[in-house]
């Protein structure tokens, strides 16, 4: 399995889908590691994607029947759904049930073990390896769930290799429904992602906290992100890499984050980027609001243009600043 590099990519090909937060110019050569960049180590394609989700059968559109080509269920296992595992290996030696119109795409369940539901894992090795149970409209995209290991929720981990998992990644977490979507959104990711978060491109990329409801939603934005981050937090309107005129000159509002952020802080262009201390509910809000922050922040505090740029003493609430 491809080597996880955290360098925001600009273009990975095969069939894309969808996500979309603000545009930073920060240079982020402080952090070589993780550093922006269009160059993936993915073993993927890279040509420019749409942000479209995947166009593929659904039930009432697709008069295939299922296990086509006769290699599409060659040893497979368990119930499989009208409409569903199409293509060349697309279920071989998959156990589990199979839902409506799922697994289609070469290799789109192969040697997968959970149940999978409607609608989902469509693509060229969507679920390909896939251990972890995958609800309804999930998993779309090329490799979209490759290796994921995970529970999936519904409307999830719609994007090229929006999940895809690495060897040795950690196994104790979840994906809510609503949530990962976006290309390359969620991969290596090992954090509990809550519904309808981390929404966009590359948005949790290689993200090692939890993340809760509502959060992360915009493009890098928590890339390689260490910190805890409640709910409606660190969010920017820039979802896609289209969304921006230069993706290498874009930093994520959170992106680099390493401490804890609580309920609906860091909401705009950049402003909590490389944050290394505790902010509290409230705070940081506004372009460059808290970024490169070294200190603690306390509720309501760093609120507008700049207001707590390159901070690094203690700043209490509320409305501090």
């Amino acid at each position: 399995s491809p080597s996880l590099s955290l360098k925001p990519t600009v273009s990975p090909t095969t069939k894309a889908p969808t996500a979309s937060p603000l545009p930073p110019t920060f240079d982020p050569t402080k952090y070589p590691s993780l550093s922006p960049t269009f160059i993936p180590t993915f073993s993927d394609p890279t040509v420019s994607p749409s942000s479209a989700v995947p166009t593929l059968p659904a039930p009432t559109q697709s008069p295939i029947e299922s296990c086509t080509p006769e290699s599409a269920c060659e040893n497979a296992s368990g119930a499989i759904g009208a409409g569903s595992c199409i293509g060349d290996f697309a279920c071989q030696n998959k156990t589990g049930d199979v839902g409506i119109a799922s697994c289609i795409g070469v290799e789109g369940c192969r040697e997968s073990t959970e149940i999978v539901g409607d609608n989902s894992c469509l693509g060229e090795e969507a679920c390909k390896f896939n251990t972890g149970i995958i609800g309804n409209n999930s998993c779309i995209g090329y490799r979209a769930c490759y290796a994921n290991v995970v529970d999936i929720g519904d409307n999830a981990c719609n994007g090229e290799q929006s999940c895809e998992q690495e060897e040795g990644d950690a196994i104790f977490f979840e994906i809510g429904s609503n949530s990962c979507n976006g290309i390359l959104s969620c991969i290596s990711n090992i954090g509990n992602v809550s519904n309808s978060s981390c929404i966009g491109d590359e948005a949790c990329r290689g993200n090692k906290n939890n993340i809760g409801i509502g959060s992360c939603d915009g493009l890098f934005a928590c890339l390689g992100n260490h910190g805890d981050t409640a709910n409606n937090s660190c969010i920017s309107d820039q979802k896609t890499y289209e969304d921006v005129s230069d993706p290498l000159d874009y930093t994520g509002v959170c992106q680099f984050n390493e401490g804890r952020i609580l309920n609906t802080s860091c909401q705009g262009l950049e402003s909590c980027a490389r944050n290394k201390a505790a902010i509290s509910s409230e705070s940081c809000l506004g372009v460059n609001a808290c970024r490169d922050n070294l200190a603690s922040i306390g509720e309501r505090c760093c609120v507008g243009f700049r207001s707590c740029l390159d901070n690094s003493g203690d700043i209490d609430g509320p409305d501090s600043w």
